[in-house]
């Protein structure tokens, strides 16, 4: 809280600030003759404008006991004589307070980075049931910037020290479930250029994976996939949550279970790292911009260990694409992840590592596929110089090779029921396979590690 004085006449006055329940002081420093002088009154002022007056000093004692402002003014009349009859006028001045806005409280946005958005429900998780003075002025979840007092708890998130309040979205000084109220409100809001998430290097994938055993749909199909962190070999340590944003398109998808019901769903039989009595989750879909934002903490403030999945998308498959039926073919249906931020139980980022998905939506006219020589084989998975590409009979089959955007790397002839096929040219990643015989088309994931 910071106060300075503007208008001063005749006279140079310091103010000396303290924070209520103490009061702000003003003092007038000046060649003042005590004697027959007297500070005889104060105008201008407000109901919450608490102000004591010691004429013997010449002081004003003053706390502002209303909402949050950003700054409040008032006069003052100092007499030469002690009859109070505005005689003999010494100095009168205009006192204005300016509170500094550093310490602005938004509700919502715990890590004040201008915008209340999923990765604030890390940091209210991780000062949940946290308590310290309610906010100055009252508790409110309306948008606005409001000042309170720090609480004893400040947590270290994202490599800074937040003080525990930015967690208590709605005031009351309790961080509880009645928080989320403000923090739904005002969702996407914010109050200057949000600061942009920084993406960490290395450590374990956060990637899409689908739940059956292709990838390639057909009209009416449903698409059920996992988000998974991690693999049995690339675990995570001390995991308190997560927060991360898919975008996905959703021309393939049917309008009655997509745009307005596409979510991550969270089960706690199946997360990894939460039960059911310790968790909080957030779901925030824009059907404008065709992503959802999405978060998953543990309320217990405890890490876990481990890896697999995180949560669920289902969603089903129809030929309305670009708002037109269009001819049979196929057509690429990708999901991306991206700005991920995990933390550990003591706010440290977690480095995680987004990885995108692509399947593939076939439109035949019917939701059966032709007859196929038989099911195919691609070995080692993951490979490193040599594919193997195997088929239970002899067949003449196209094998295209797409890299995770949808991008067509490479195209070959197969006619017969094994072949070698070289990766020594092609950088690690994920990239698809995709079989082409006459009426059938299947694809299968690859994983390249050099």
């Amino acid at each position: 809280m910071q106060a300075q004085i503007i208008d001063a006449v005749n006279d140079n006055y310091y103010v000396r600030v303290n924070i209520c329940p103490s009061v702000l002081t003003v003092r007038f420093n000046d060649v003042v003759t005590l004697g027959s002088t007297q500070l005889i009154g104060v105008t201008n002022t407000l109901p919450f404008d608490n102000i004591t007056i010691d004429t013997n000093n010449i002081t004003i004692s003053y706390c502002w006991t209303g909402p949050y402002v950003k700054s409040r003014s008032f006069n003052y009349i100092i007499y030469q004589d002690t009859s109070g009859t505005g005689i003999g006028v010494y100095d009168t001045a205009t006192v204005s307070l300016s509170f500094a806005n550093t310490d602005s409280i938004y509700p919502g946005d715990f890590n004040k980075d201008g915008i209340v958005n999923n990765i604030d429900l890390l940091g209210f998780a991780k000062n949940f049931r946290n308590t310290g003075l309610y906010r100055f002025g009252g508790s409110s979840i309306n948008f606005l910037d409001y000042y309170g007092q720090d609480w004893d708890t400040v947590s270290n998130f994202n490599g800074s020290s937040i003080n525990a309040k930015y967690a208590d979205f709605n005031g009351t000084g309790l961080v509880d479930s009645n928080d989320l109220q403000a923090y739904y409100r005002n969702y996407n809001k914010s109050y200057r250029t949000p600061t942009p998430i920084t993406p960490t290097v290395g450590g374990p994938y956060l990637r899409i994976e689908n739940s059956a055993s292709m990838d390639t749909f057909f009209d009416g199909n449903t698409l059920q996939l996992n988000v998974v962190l991690g693999s049995n070999t690339d675990t995570i340590r001390d995991i308190l949550g997560i927060a991360y944003t898919i975008s996905y398109d959703s021309t393939c998808i049917a309008p009655n279970t997509g745009d307005t019901a596409v979510r991550v769903q969270y089960s706690t039989t199946s997360n990894f790292f939460i039960t059911p009595t310790n968790y909080l989750y957030s779901n925030i879909e824009s059907i404008r911009h065709k992503e959802i934002q999405t978060a998953i903490a543990s309320s217990n403030k405890t890490g876990t260990d481990g890896a697999g999945i995180v949560g669920n998308i289902v969603v089903v498959l129809d030929d309305y694409i670009d708002g037109n039926i269009k001819s049979p073919g196929l057509y690429p249906l990708i999901f991306r992840v991206k700005d991920v931020v995990a933390i550990k139980s003591n706010g440290d980022r977690i480095p995680v590592q987004a990885q995108n998905t692509i399947f593939y939506y076939k439109k035949t006219g019917t939701n059966i596929a032709s007859e196929r020589c038989a099911n195919w084989t691609i070995y080692p998975n993951p490979a490193s110089d040599i594919l193997m590409i195997n088929s239970s009979c002899v067949t003449n089959a196209t094998i295209k090779i797409m890299n995770m955007y949808g991008q067509l790397i490479d195209t070959f002839e197969m006619n017969t029921a094994d072949t070698n096929y070289s990766l020594a040219n092609y950088a690690s990643g994920i990239y698809q396979v995709l079989i082409q015989e006459e009426g059938s088309i299947e694809t299968k994931t690859l994983v390249i590690q050099h």
